[in-house]
This record gives structure tokens, sequence and C-alpha cells, in this order.
């Protein structure tokens, strides 16, 4: 019999262990409380999606650093009532639960603010377009857990259309 401590690879997680983050799965079933709650109230319910685009030059070591900043970052800005998760190798979303699409962007705002103040390696700010962010609001954008997430998925993110708009 070993002495070995036990082996939790098979074990679910619901945390991510870089950022403390709970992960996607906790993620869905909060949204899916948030939306059955909107049903019985006829209110709103955002998610607002945030994907890192890294650079070819970052070492991993700064890779984690900014994931770790994004998450701070998310927290933050964001209310007791939102619930914010990394669902992907890059990706983190929150569910704002009563939050209008304007609201949603306003949360957006903050978090890139609150990145841009992050200083990389060399002392200069992180570029917070390297953040990429997307809304989708419900019930316009969907109704589903799974209608949302597609939503977001097909969007251009929201601050490259905003600064594409002031480009035009």
């Amino acid at each position: 019999m070993s002495n070995a401590p036990f082996n939790d690879l098979a074990a679910p997680r619901f945390s991510d262990r870089l950022t403390g983050l709970p992960l996607r799965e906790s993620l869905e079933r909060n949204a899916a409380d948030a939306l059955a709650q909107r049903q019985a109230t006829h209110g709103v319910v955002s998610l607002l999606a945030f994907r890192l685009e890294p650079s070819a030059g970052w070492s991993d070591v700064y890779r984690r650093r900014v994931l770790r900043w994004i998450a701070q970052a998310l927290r933050s800005a964001t209310r007791a009532t939102d619930f914010v998760a990394r669902t992907g190798e890059h990706e983190f979303t929150v569910v704002l639960p009563g939050a209008s699409k304007e609201q949603s962007r306003a949360v957006m705002v903050r978090v890139q603010s609150v990145l841009g103040r992050y200083l990389d390696t060399r002392g200069q700010r992180l570029n917070a377009r390297r953040v990429r962010a997307s809304i989708a609001t419900a019930p316009e954008d969907g109704e589903t857990v799974d209608a949302l997430f597609s939503y977001l998925s097909g969007r251009i993110p929201e601050n490259e259309t905003a600064s594409r708009s002031r480009a035009g």
C-alpha cells in the first residue's frame, strides 16, 4: 500500500488553479439560474466574455501573470451579484444578472481601464486591446445559456467594433 498523496487528477475541478476563479461548468449553472430568475421577473441577464490575445513574444510566465491580472480586474470591476469564471485557456465570462447591454459595456470599460494600469515586464502598460470583449443579453440575443454562448462566439469583439467605428 502506497503512502503517496491522493491523486486528484480524476476528480472534477470546480475552480481554476491559476486564477482561483470558478470554471465553465459552474458558470453555466449560475447563468441557467440567472436566466430562470430573469424569466420569472421579465428582467435581463447579460454575459460578458473576455478573450486574451497573447503576443507571440510573451513568455509562459508573463502570459500566466496577465491571466491572473485579468481575473483580478474582473473581480474588482464587477458587482457582488455578478459571477466571474474562467471559461477557456484564454477566456473569461461574467454573468451579469439584471444588467442591460449598456450596463455591461460600462463593466467592459472598467475592466479595460483596470487592465491598462498593469505594467508588463519592461515597465510598459499592458495593451488592453489584447483583451477582446463581447456581450450577449437575454432576451434579445437568446433565451438559453447555449444560445447566449453561441451569440458570443459569432460576435466581432465589442472593443474592436468600437475602434473601427471611431477610425471610419
